[in-house]
């Protein structure tokens, strides 16, 4: 393929996005359905997208592959989480310092990154692949004094564990999981990657944490299990991801260290109470106050 085919292929598909936009309900914004993955497989695109969440901007490199990626360029503007990246870009406002665990190919940390330029995000992706888009992604926006990079997995323990892949080779990995996931079928289980505690990277790191993003997939337990002692040293403010099967051991375990805890409503752009019960899968903000 010509660069000039390969251009055109791109200037149909933002086109078709525009088209695509206008047709879509408030309450439909960001969903990732039958008709987005009918529209990004039928007008691919790939290259560089422009990324706005609430004021912030910075692009994000897919190659038709990122979900997250292609959430913007087929919604628009604060598609993806629509109230998780609000709330998190307003407690960006006035952060030292962050952790964004389970950063896929970086939107949390690009826009921690993008908030305030003094942040000092540490980044943690443990499948190589998606790493390396995450490195692509730092680099791109200049953000590499603020964010740095973590080739490992946050467990509650150091060592070495298979990570589980759940989509095929054409899809960047996200769902990728320490543990298996009922009744879904595992694509990859080839790789191994390194794990680490949070408290056990924290060794020799006297600074405070402001702000961390848990999205570890089903193994938040494992995560938070590994950092309690930076829990109660510092409480900082989450956003956590959990799913049915562990939110209420993250909710039992939050309150033990004095969290107030809140579901996330993306669609009506809320926070509610959170009791512990969830169905499928959902974040949630937590603070000490």
């Amino acid at each position: 393929m010509k660069i000039s085919t390969f251009n055109e292929a791109n200037s149909l598909a933002r086109d078709r996005a525009l088209e695509f936009r206008a047709t879509v309900p408030a309450s439909g914004i960001g969903l990732i359905d039958e008709r987005f993955h009918q529209h990004k497989n039928r007008f691919p695109y790939f290259g560089f997208i422009d990324v706005q969440v609430e004021d912030v901007e910075f692009v994000m490199f897919s190659g038709n592959d990122d979900l997250i990626a292609m959430t913007y360029f087929w919604y628009g503007p604060s598609s993806f989480e629509r109230m998780s990246l609000k709330i998190w870009s307003e407690r960006c406002a006035n952060v030292g310092n962050v952790y964004d665990i389970g950063a896929f190919s970086g939107i949390y940390s690009l826009v921690a990154a993008a908030r305030t330029k003094t942040a000092k995000i540490w980044a943690f992706e443990p499948v190589r692949r998606t790493y390396g888009r995450l490195l692509l992604n730092t680099q791109s926006n200049s953000f590499v004094k603020q964010i740095t990079t973590v080739n490992k997995a946050i467990s509650n323990a150091e060592g070495k564990l298979t990570i589980y892949q759940f989509r095929g080779e054409n899809i960047l990995g996200n769902g990728a999981s320490l543990l298996q996931k009922d009744n879904i079928p595992v694509t990859a289980s080839d790789e191994t990657v390194d794990t680490i505690s949070i408290d056990k990277f924290r060794e020799g790191k006297p600074q405070a944490i402001d702000l961390v993003k848990i999205d570890v997939e089903g193994a938040e337990i494992m995560a938070l299990q590994g950092m309690e002692q930076m829990l109660s040293d510092y409480g900082p403010d989450m956003v956590i991801e959990v799913t049915a099967k562990t939110a209420a051991e993250v909710r039992a375990l939050l309150l033990r260290h004095g969290y107030t805890i809140q579901r996330i409503e993306e669609s009506a752009m809320r926070v509610v109470p959170f009791d512990g019960n969830v169905k499928g899968v959902c974040n949630l903000l937590a603070e000490k106050r």
